[in-house]
């Protein structure tokens, strides 16, 4: 999936947003990522209040079992694995 080109005063407005966001509500007891590739966004640990279980849906990809693994234990979270039939 290819993410949009967004311009500089774009990305500002969409920071925005999650700051208002998050001084504005309470934090979720958790999160779960679900996904088949690493992130092309940058995740900054530290900043994550809540644990986040990852579960990606690839096993044969090394590096988004290394990224899923390392947030969920940077969280305090746990990679989870689901097993197709």
């Amino acid at each position: 999936m290819v993410s949009p080109k967004l311009t500089p005063a774009q990305w500002v407005r969409c920071g925005d947003a999650f700051r208002r966001a998050a001084k504005n509500t309470r934090v979720p007891g958790a999160y779960l990522l679900i996904g088949d590739e690493p992130s092309d966004d940058a995740i900054l640990y530290s900043q994550i209040k809540s644990p986040v279980f990852t579960l990606p849906l690839g096993r044969s990809n090394p590096p988004t079992l290394a990224e899923y693994k390392t947030l969920s234990e940077k969280t305090g979270g746990l990679m989870l694995r689901m097993q197709f039939k």
